[in-house]
């Protein structure tokens, strides 16, 4: 299978929430916009990117402030995400806070009509 074309940007969003303990405190998903660039389609490579954003809850909003490595694999079909973060003050690994779930993402060509 021919590699994927991986060069240029990306943007997306990462999504936070979704938590609901069912007394109450619900943490509604919000999105915190990420974009980056890979600079060409060679094998495997990483690519940095800072993002940041509120996230509400019923006991305040909190400030979260991501640095965030992107790699994709030498057959661009998997990427994983590593970094750690700043929420309120408390610093918080990526892979530490979700274990596997920012691993193996697998890479699959966009929706027709939603990359220009």
């Amino acid at each position: 299978m021919p590699a994927l074309g991986r060069s240029g940007a990306w943007s997306g969003v990462l999504r936070t929430g979704g938590l609901d303990d069912g007394s109450g405190f619900t943490v509604p998903f919000s999105e915190i916009p990420v974009s980056f660039a890979f600079d060409n389609d060679e094998v495997a490579q990483s690519t940095h990117a800072d993002a940041s954003g509120n996230v509400p809850t019923p006991a305040g909003d909190f400030a979260v402030t991501l640095s965030l490595d992107f790699s994709i694999d030498g057959e661009g079909t998997a990427m994983s995400i590593t970094g750690s973060g700043v929420a309120s003050g408390m610093v918080i690994e990526v892979t530490a806070a979700f274990p596997g779930a920012a691993s193996g993402l697998p890479v699959e060509p966009a929706r027709a009509g939603t990359c220009a």
